[in-house]
């Protein structure tokens, strides 16, 4: 296996849908197992996975303007930053944190500065890591009324339903990612 493969661009079919305003998106069929319906990546195309023209006309509809909800969302960019500058900053946090509780542990006659300071940068983390938390659930959120804007809201639901009971996600995908799914079904209800 030549090295050089792992830095080869993917290629991936292309294919089109045809929207409910005449217009039409193009999506990139993933065959890769990670993707779970369908993902918007750093070069803002939809990707979604291998068995979508599987799905009825109308979930295809609502994966996708779910997805171009992300799209569209001319902040995202930014707030893609904004997410890992959290996660980093979380992650520091809290070696820090440990770092001055192993400094207070491991040097009897440490003074109270370093409990002060451990405490203060575990609370520092956990906020980070709630507002990175926060911030991917607002993006969703954003999504979801992007995507019941265009189509019918129960054929969201029922597609969201579908996804998240079907797969196997992970603990990371399924609750800091995106918002618990009874969540985001209680806000799209919330709005007509």
């Amino acid at each position: 296996m030549n090295l050089f493969n792992i830095f080869k661009k993917k290629k991936f079919k292309r294919e089109k849908i045809k929207l409910l305003n005449g217009n039409s998106q193009e999506y990139f069929i993933d065959s890769n197992k990670k993707v779970h319906g369908a993902e918007v990546r750093y070069d803002n195309k939809i990707y979604v996975e291998q068995n979508f023209n599987k799905f009825s006309r109308k979930e295809q509809l609502a994966i996708i303007y779910h997805e171009r909800g992300h799209s569209n969302f001319l902040l995202l960019k930014w707030i893609r930053f904004i997410l890992l500058v959290q996660l980093i900053l979380s992650t520091l946090f809290f070696f820090m944190a440990f770092g001055y509780f192993l400094i207070t542990i491991l040097i009897k006659q440490s003074s109270e500065a370093y409990w002060i300071f451990g405490w203060i940068f575990l609370f520092l983390s956990f906020f980070e890591f709630v507002n990175y938390v926060l911030l991917n659930w607002l993006v969703e959120i954003i999504a979801d009324l992007n995507a019941i804007k265009n189509i019918n809201k129960k054929i969201h639901i029922l597609k969201l339903r579908k996804l998240y009971n079907n797969k196997k996600i992970g603990f990371w995908r399924r609750y800091i990612q995106h918002p618990p799914i009874n969540l985001r079904i209680k806000i799209m209800e919330g709005f007509d």
